[in-house]
């Protein structure tokens, strides 16, 4: 009996470690994400930069016909 109390609290021991480690580490690892990841990724740019991507409306498939349409391009062409 004593040393099925002895084995229950290692395992319970190393569960706690295990769980406190990965904790540390996906703590460590979104830290560096929010380092390394820019905060302000829409704004304007700097200097001589410049936008070049503006969101116009997309085109969309209404019918049956233009998913066909547009199926068959994408067999014959491969995009």
């Amino acid at each position: 009996m004593n040393t099925q109390l002895h084995k229950f609290i290692d395992v319970c021991k190393l569960l706690v470690i295990f769980i406190t480690l990965t904790l540390l580490f996906y703590g460590m690892i979104i830290w560096v994400v929010e380092k390394i990841e820019p905060h302000h990724r829409y704004n304007q740019p700097k200097g001589k930069a410049v936008k070049v991507f503006q969101m116009d409306s997309l085109p969309t498939l209404n019918s049956a016909k233009d998913y066909r349409d547009r199926l068959l391009f994408f067999y014959w062409y491969g995009e």
